[in-house]
């Protein structure tokens, strides 16, 4: 079982096994449906200041997180929505008086 944190301090748990990867970690997160949450590719894990990548095994994310029960992942889920490319309005020029 793994503790994931977002940004917005909600606490996550996922069932996983240690010799897992983070890629498969992820796709456990996302299989909950939850307000934001696309899919695996929109979600980045850290660890102890890492960034996951997909291809990593966790077992030394999981021997990090038994040292204490103040360690945990942390996830950033980019927003679900791609901002907008929109140019924000120019005034005309006003001379000064």
């Amino acid at each position: 079982r793994f503790v994931v944190r977002t940004l917005q301090h909600e606490v996550v748990t996922a069932e996983c096994a240690v010799d897992a990867t983070v890629g498969e970690l992820k796709a456990a997160l996302c299989s909950t449906p939850r307000d934001g949450w696309r899919d695996a590719k929109h979600v980045q894990l850290c660890c102890n200041g890492a960034k996951l990548t997909d291809e990593q095994d966790l077992t030394g994310v999981a021997a990090y997180l038994d040292g204490g029960a103040e360690r945990f992942i942390v996830a950033i889920v980019r927003a679900s929505k791609p901002a907008s490319n929109q140019k924000y309005m120019q005034l005309p020029h006003r001379p000064s008086p």
